[in-house]
């Protein structure tokens, strides 16, 4: 997209004489950074006798001279050999959304920076936070995985470590994926990823509820609350949990339960 194309840097003014000062500006988003380089030609020093000779600077003496100044509090100064020089606010996250007729486009920027890049089809619906009983049509022990097929065009991707383990069986041990499943079995299973390219969605046999105010968790008896609740906020809700958190199953507080 046009949005994310580099920008030349932009030459503000350009010195003469021994002394070659230029003063470039980049634009990054609303953010414009100003840098100055400053480099001085060598002095020529004495000619021996019949012959002229050309004399360079030593290279330290050069690499110094041509470091850019950056402007800061005490005035425009050289950095450091260790000091970089980064946009103002680099760390600065943005989420920008592109909606156009026939799909809606989503990136999160950190700076510069882009992280990540979502995008949403009108003629491809989500299938994330759905669940399906599957039947597992392959288990492949190497890659401790199966591939089970619930309905999609293509068979979904359940990992071990997202399978159900009967805690009576295997106690607090991760069993392999071969020990758990085996092809022909029905399992519960909601998808996480949707599909993409040649890789189908991805799934997890551990399904939640999410809610507005809280997270359903089957077959659990973990309970948590939202850490960003101030302390009185966080014991009045363990104390409505108590009253009405149904048994056999765990519950996540969300933060817009105050």
């Amino acid at each position: 997209m046009s949005l994310f194309r580099k920008k030349q840097p932009q030459v503000i003014r350009r010195g003469s004489g021994e002394i070659t000062e230029e003063r470039k500006t980049f634009r990054i988003g609303r953010e414009t950074v100003e840098v100055t380089r400053v480099s001085e030609a060598p002095k020529p020093s004495a000619p021996d006798k019949g012959r002229s000779k050309t004399v360079r600077a030593p290279r330290q003496e050069r690499a110094r001279n041509d470091k850019p100044r950056i402007q800061t509090s005490r005035g425009w100064e050289r950095p450091r050999d260790d000091e970089i020089i980064v946009p103002v606010e680099s760390g600065r996250k943005q989420m920008l959304v592109r909606v156009l007729p026939h799909q809606t486009q989503v990136v999160v920027l950190e700076g510069p920076v882009l992280v990540e890049h979502y995008v949403a089809r009108q003629e491809r619906a989500s299938v994330v936070g759905n669940i399906y009983l599957g039947k597992v049509r392959n288990v492949l022990p190497g890659m401790e995985a199966a591939f089970v097929d619930f309905g999609a065009t293509k068979n979904g991707v359940l990992y071990a470590a997202d399978v159900k383990v009967d805690q009576s069986r295997f106690g607090n041990r991760q069993p392999r994926i071969e020990e758990v499943l085996k092809e022909g079995d029905e399992v519960l299973v909601q998808v996480v990823k949707d599909a993409m390219g040649a890789k189908g969605a991805r799934l997890t046999g551990l399904p939640s509820l999410a809610g507005r105010y809280l997270v359903l968790v089957p077959d659990s008896d973990s309970q948590g609350i939202s850490r960003r609740l101030p302390d009185n906020e966080r014991l009045r809700l363990r104390e409505v949990l108590t009253l009405v958190k149904p048994a056999g199953y765990g519950v996540i507080v969300r933060t817009a339960a105050m």
